[in-house]
């Protein structure tokens, strides 16, 4: 059973400009880049013949 809290440990502080770099650290902290690791949680459905 997995559950997920889609909530940092820790509060990061705003930064005061936009910054792509940090925000994919972030990402990745949170499950990955582009949902990769949502994706491998929930198994894709198939149907069986």
């Amino acid at each position: 059973m997995f559950l997920r809290i889609d909530k940092l440990q820790i509060e990061l502080p705003r930064p005061a400009q936009a910054d792509p770099e940090s925000a994919g650290v972030v990402q990745e902290l949170m499950g990955g880049k582009f949902g990769e690791m949502s994706t491998l949680v929930y198994p894709q459905e198939c149907k069986k013949p």
